[in-house]
Order: structure tokens, then sequence, then C-alpha cells
């Protein structure tokens, strides 16, 4: 299409010019445009045709331009109202901004309010909680946030326009001109309420108008009407990278709260780690095995109380982890013995060694001879509790290396203990074996590292000719310096300690509660039944209630107890059971720590993340692998985010008729 050009005339003499100014005249004198400020303001190159209409439109465009301040001001409060969120506020405080700046703030805020307390809030509650389904929760928010933003935009219009006026007072319509204002509004946002209907109070452009004249010299008119339109925004969605870190609950194959019953005449085949985190309580069982039992351990066995055998015959086994992947706690515990590398000070406060200097199988010990006191839980074998006893008759009991408060004590006729490494008794520290009073037998245990007690507790019973090493900790030691090896009191109960914060704080420190590791809270209804979706990666198990393995069933799941609770049957479990209260084994079971069914559990349920928040410790997690085999220990992911909002659309009115008269 050619384009005509006029050169710039005040006069017009031109008669070409008057022949298209007469076209445009009568082409635009009663269409209706809709455009925007940009289309407003004419050309300098028409304002020779005509001074009076230029100088008519300049004037409304102005007005307009005045006009888009005020409405941004109201989109900036309106902003502020969502990033505030005062949308979840049933009576939010009218003195406070950008509530107080509604047409009429408490109707206002109750209308805004019950919307999102019914389409959004309630409608995405996880039935029986007070948990949101979260991608639903996005999905209806989305929708609200439009809707509601429209709605309280016009609502601070309506406000801010009362009375609007142009110029303001301070300044003047000129003299040659008159200015009519009128503002149209179909809807009042001064009288919603929380019972309003939402939809009858939906918005279109046609809705609040602003109607105006301009009367200039010899007649001349402009007129038009302005539709105030809300700009339109679309929630951002917020990229962010998402890192797990391990908890220390689920480096474990057994954690419970309280006790650990393995009933009678049962086998039980475990790979982890066997904790009980009950609180230390004077000749309280922590750990119980029935009569005839037999357990094969690959892993730990832990309790600040009693380990205790109860019945004949038991065979017990506490063996090398045999090759279980145990990654996650050494990012717990950085290799450091079954603490946390933030925890120094559960350390025993050793004159002169360092703790990597007297750990077990130490590469540069402090002495040629000395002593290890520390055990590497990693390598596995270990037993910590305050008493280890066993009234029973034909027992066979093998460890790597126990630790005691009290002592080993074995009762009985033909039992059999054999310590493999070591025994250190750090608190009245006796190692007794007595013999049944009705019979000639004799028990044996056996050490083949070295005995380490505080030298009140006799001998009975030990085998000197079966064990390499016998030190007396406040007695004259044989074979090793005396400069560094403690001969205070204080110092060898420092041991007890390790004992007592590897048992009731996983090896962490801090509060002593399972509590303090794991949040159950949204893994249940309100009326304590367990939540469907998180059923997949998470078995529940009620206060009191079993969970039955039959016919070999294995499963492969995250066992969680919200209190006491019973495992039964034939079968196995493959990744963790954890229990508030006390764990009873019944049957013949075999259970294997498994860090894959966890960590994949974690990863994909949100419920497994809440589940472990509390605990989190330690480096983060690898996640995946990447092409070139890489670790990678972050995910990214896409939320919805009802701070962040991004504006497609930047007009807040339109013109919606122009007239030149």
């Amino acid at each position: 299409m050619n384009r005509v050009k006029l050169k710039k005339s005040k006069k017009g003499s031109s008669l070409i010019m008057v022949l298209v100014v007469t076209l445009l005249i009568i082409t635009l004198g009663s269409v209706s445009l809709s455009m925007s400020l940009s289309n407003v303001r004419m050309s300098s190159k028409v304002k020779g045709y005509n001074e009076d209409y230029y100088n008519l439109e300049d004037f409304a465009a102005n007005m307009l331009e005045d006009l888009d301040k005020k409405l941004k001001e109201c989109e900036e409060q309106a902003l502020d109202y969502f990033k505030k969120e005062l949308y979840r506020q049933e009576r939010s405080d009218t003195n406070v901004e950008p509530v107080s700046n509604f047409k009429n703030p408490s109707s206002n805020q109750k209308f805004i309010y019950s919307r999102w307390k019914n389409s959004v809030s309630k409608a995405t509650i996880i039935p029986g909680t007070e948990i949101h389904n979260t991608q639903a929760y996005d999905e209806k928010f989305e929708k609200f946030f439009n809707e509601a933003f429209n709605r309280i935009y016009y609502s601070y219009a309506q406000k801010k326009l009362e009375g609007f006026k142009y110029p303001s007072e301070e300044e003047k319509v000129p003299n040659d001109m008159d200015l009519e204002l009128t503002l149209r509004n179909s809807k009042d946002f001064s009288r919603v309420g929380e019972n309003d209907d939402w939809d009858k109070m939906g918005l279109t452009s046609g809705d609040f108008k602003i109607s105006f004249t301009i009367k200039g010299k010899e007649g001349k008119k402009l007129s038009g009407d302005v539709a105030i339109i809300p700009p339109h925004y679309n929630t951002l969605k917020k990229e962010q990278y998402k890192t797990l870190r391990p908890n220390p609950i689920w480096t474990n194959a057994l954690v419970a709260g309280g006790t650990m019953r393995f009933e009678s005449r049962s086998n039980y085949n475990i790979y982890g780690d066997v904790i009980s985190m009950e609180e230390n309580k004077k000749d309280t069982t922590g750990i119980y095995f029935g009569d005839r039992s037999k357990l094969r351990l690959h892993g730990n066995l832990i309790t600040s109380n009693n380990i205790a055998l109860y019945g004949d015959s038991h065979n017990i086994t506490i063996d090398r982890t045999s090759g279980i992947i145990t990654k996650a706690k050494e990012k717990v515990f950085n290799n450091n013995y079954g603490f946390d590398d933030q925890n120094r000070g559960i350390y025993p406060n050793f004159t002169n060694p360092r703790p990597h200097e007297i750990v077990e199988d130490s590469p540069n010990p402090y002495k040629k001879n000395s002593i290890p006191l520390l055990f590497d839980d990693i390598i596995g074998g270990n037993v910590y509790c305050n008493l280890f006893s066993t009234s029973t008759t034909n027992a066979k009991i093998q460890m790597r290396n126990i630790m005691v408060k009290d002592r080993v004590k074995v009762n009985g006729a033909n039992n059999s203990v054999k310590i493999n490494n070591l025994l250190i008794g750090t608190g009245s520290g006796t190692v007794e074996c007595i013999n049944d009073p009705y019979s000639t037998d004799i028990n044996k245990l056996e050490v083949d590292g070295a005995y380490i007690a505080d030298g009140k507790g006799d001998l009975k019973g030990f085998d000197e000719s079966q064990s390499r090493h016998i030190y007396n900790m406040l007695s004259k030691p044989k074979q090793i310096d005396t400069n560094w090896f403690p001969t205070n009191t204080d110092e060898v109960k420092v041991l007890d300690n390790i004992i007592n914060k590897k048992a009731t704080t996983l090896g962490v420190g801090g509060t002593r509660s399972i509590n303090s590791f794991v949040n159950d809270e949204n893994l249940k209804t309100k009326q304590g039944q367990p939540i469907p979706e998180a059923a997949s990666k998470i078995r529940y198990i009620k206060s009191n209630g079993t969970l039955e393995l039959k016919n070999g069933e294995e499963i492969n799941a995250i066992v969680y107890g919200e209190g006491s609770i019973t495992i039964s049957g034939n079968g196995s479990i493959n990744g963790v059971i954890i229990a508030k209260g006390n764990i009873t084994f019944k049957g013949n079971i075999n259970v294997k720590y498994d860090e894959t069914v966890i960590q994949n559990a974690i990863k994909e349920s949100p419920y497994a993340q809440q589940l472990f928040a509390p605990g989190q410790r330690g480096s983060a997690l690898t996640l995946r692998t990447d092409d070139q085999g890489n670790e990678v220990t972050y995910e990214k992911e896409n939320l919805n985010n009802s701070k962040a909002i991004d504006r497609i659309q930047s007009k807040r009115y339109n013109i919606i008729k122009w007239n030149r008269k």
C-alpha cells in the first residue's frame, strides 16, 4: 500500500491535504476504535489540518497517561496483596496496606478469603488430613490467582478513581477547553461479602468505564469511553535444585525408639545395624533374645541398656557387614567411626592421641602397641551395651568387639562366648563367668584381642590362655606405655558416652529422642489411618499393629510403626524398619538394609521426604549418574510460585469509543 505523506502546515492551503483531511474526518467521525495510549497521540503531521483537534487529543492523551499512573498504583497494590499472601487471612487488619485500600476492606477481604478457602485450600486437602496435595494446589491456585487478581485490582481502582479529576486541583483545564468525566460501574465492589456469588462478580471490559467529553474552540468536541481492564499475569514456575541428605535413622536395618525383642525358637538373619534407642534405665533390657533363638547379624548391635538372653541353646553371631552398601552412613559420619563429624565433642578427651590414632585397624596408630578404643562401625561386628548377660546353657555367642558399661556376665553351663578382637569395660568393668552351681562344666570366655577394664572386678572364667593381651585400666598395664593411656576415672567414663550417643542419639548428639529424627504427621489421616498415596513407598503400621509375612513374602519398602509393632511370619524385608515404640519379631525373618530401596522411596515420595526431613545430616546423596559417570547430587524441579508472577498483558485500559465532532 502506498502511503500519503503530508507536509506540516498550520494553514492547510494544499488542495491534496484538504481532500485527505475531508476523507479522514468522514472516516473517523463515528468509528469506534480500540487503541492504547500510543494510538491516541496523533502524529504532528496531522496537526496541520486543524490545530483545535490536535490540542483536544493531546489533552486527552495526557489525561489517559495520568489515569494509567493511578491504575499502575492499583496494580502494584494487588501484587503486594498476593506477595504477602493476605488471601489466607479471614480477617486481615484493615489498617494495614494493601487491605486498607480496598473499596470496602472488610467485605472484600472476606470475599477473597472465602474463595481461596473453598476453591483452593479445602479442595486440595488430602482426605482426613490437613495436608495439601501439592500438585493439585498449584493448579487450582493459578486459576484462583488470575480471577482474584482481577477483582482485587478492580476494587482498588473503584476506590482510587472516585472523584477522579484531571488535571489535579493544583492545575487548571486550559481556558479554551471544557472537560466532563463520568465513571460508570455495572458492578460495585463496595458491597461484596464472603457469601456473594464469585462468578457474578466476574468482570468484563465493559463493567467499569470512564466516559469523557472535551469541548474546544468553535464547537469542536472530542468524546470517548475508556474501559478499565486488569493486566494479565501467569504464576511463574520457580526453578530450584533439590538435594537430599541422609538421615542417620534410615542408615540402619532396624531402629526402635523402645526395646527390641527376638522371640523364642526363631531364626533371624539381619544385614545392617540394629539399634534400641531406649533411654538408659537401671536394669532395663534394651535387646532381648528368647529361648533357642538364632541370630546372624552382619552389622552392629547397639543399646545403652542391657542385652539379655533367656532360655537356652542360643546361637548369636555379630559379624562384619559383608558387602552391604553403606554409602549413606559414610556420608553422615564421614568415616568417623559412627560419629557425626560435626560433633567432635563426643570423642574421648585423651591427652595425647587423636581419635584416628586410636581406632581399630588404624594405619597410623599412636603407639606400636597401642590399644584401640574406638570401633569402626562401617566394618560392623560391634556390640555396645550396658550389660551383656546370659543365664542360659549351651549358648554360642560370637562377636568382633564389645564395649560394655557394666560387664559381660555368663551364668549357666556349656556356654561359649568368643570376642574376636576387643572388649572394653568402661564402668564397673568386670568380666564375669560364674559356673552354674549344678554343673561341673566350665564356661569359656575368649578374647582374642585385649580386655580393658577399670580393675574393680574379677576375671572369673576368663581364659587367659586364649587371650593375647589383658589390660587393667587403673592398675599398672602390661606391654604398653603409660604416658598416654588414661588413668583418670573421669576419662574412662567418657567411653560411657560413646555407648549412650551411639544408641540414644544415633551418633550425632543432640536431643535423645526418636522424634528428633522423624515427623510422621503427614503419614496418617485424622482418623489415624495410613494415607493411600504414601503406602507404595512406606508400609505404615499403626501402634500395636502387626506386619505378617506369609509364605516367604518379600517386601521392598520403608516399614514405619507409629508406636510398638510386631513383625511375624516367614519372609524378608528389604529397606529399613523403624518404630517409635518397641519392635517384636516372631518367626523366621530376614531383614536387609537396602539403600537403593530407601533412597528411591525418598526421591519419589514427598511423604518419605517429609518423614525424614528433621534428621537430615551430612553431605548430599547421589541422585543419579551423568553420561560421563559423574555423581550428581542435585535435581532441578519446577514449581508454581505464588510470589513470582509474570505480566503477559501490558494494557490497563482499552479505548472502546473515540469520536470527533
